[in-house]
């Protein structure tokens, strides 16, 4: 009987570490995409605050806090962002690391995001992961990009610089996976570091795995006047065009565009 408790407990354990860390199926279908839309919110305890993450990416051990799930803007002001990036709103929900205790926040505390692994043995280029950030406050820290081929842990720290920001903006990161294309386990670390006050919560949003597209223009914006009723001829419109593609657009390059009247 105390055998059968053992046995029990430690695969309590496993099961507890398993979820905890990170370590689900690998993926195999792309593009993935993880905006934390399926998370709960997250209880927002400034001088605790853990959170067990159940998407494809999670906070893991070793670490000195949590990645927190959450929506609205963060309990600091002058840091953190005001709503997600997916739906940019109050509703949608991101994760975090709140930098505004010093017993788990500041100074240059680590936050560990790992994701699942994945499985690029059939891949081919172009291959991104992408994903968007906020980093606004006066006394912001640092973000860093690991890596994991080995299945046993052995993280490749920074395989792009790290880097910091002081924006009230979501602002995209991509990273070429070309140099990883044909391997069966790989895994992603975000690896965030807050800065020497309360004021460097850092976020993260809509991380995407996927095949680039070398010609991609498509609409970014419709600019005109903000009501359909009683227009004149003399009417503006414009339109704003972004390069989601991989190829560059050259100087002279045309882009061809129709439109149609409504009546």
């Amino acid at each position: 009987m105390k055998t059968i408790k053992i046995y029990t407990l430690l695969f309590s354990l496993l099961l507890l570490i398993s979820g905890y860390a990170s370590l689900h199926a690998q993926i195999q279908v792309f593009p993935h995409i993880e905006n934390f839309e399926s998370e709960f919110q997250c209880p927002s305890n400034i001088c605790d605050p853990n959170c067990n993450l159940i998407g494809s990416w999670r906070n893991t051990l070793g670490d000195d806090l949590d990645w927190v799930s959450d929506r609205n803007d963060t309990p600091t002001g002058s840091t953190g962002p005001a709503t997600d990036h997916t739906y940019g709103t109050i509703y949608g929900k991101y994760v975090y690391l709140e930098s505004s205790c010093n017993t788990y926040g500041y100074p240059a505390k680590i936050g560990y995001l790992v994701s699942s692994y994945y499985d690029l043995r059939n891949e081919t280029a172009p291959f991104r992961l992408e994903f968007y950030y906020h980093m606004w406050g006066s006394t912001q820290g640092t973000m860093h990009l690991d890596i994991d081929t080995s299945r046993t842990g052995t993280w490749i720290t920074n395989i792009v610089p790290s880097w910091t920001s002081n924006q009230n903006a979501w602002q995209k990161k991509t990273i070429n996976l070309a140099p990883f294309l044909g391997m069966d386990s790989i895994r992603f670390r975000i690896r965030g570091i807050t800065g020497t006050d309360a004021y460097s919560d850092m976020a993260v949003d809509d991380i995407r795995v996927f095949h680039a597209i070398p010609v991609d223009v498509g609409v970014a914006a419709i600019n005109g006047p903000l009501s359909q009723c009683a227009l004149t001829p003399a009417e503006t419109l414009s339109i704003r065009v972004t390069n989601f593609g991989t190829d560059t657009l050259m100087a002279g390059d045309s882009i061809p565009a129709c439109y149609q009247m409504g009546t």
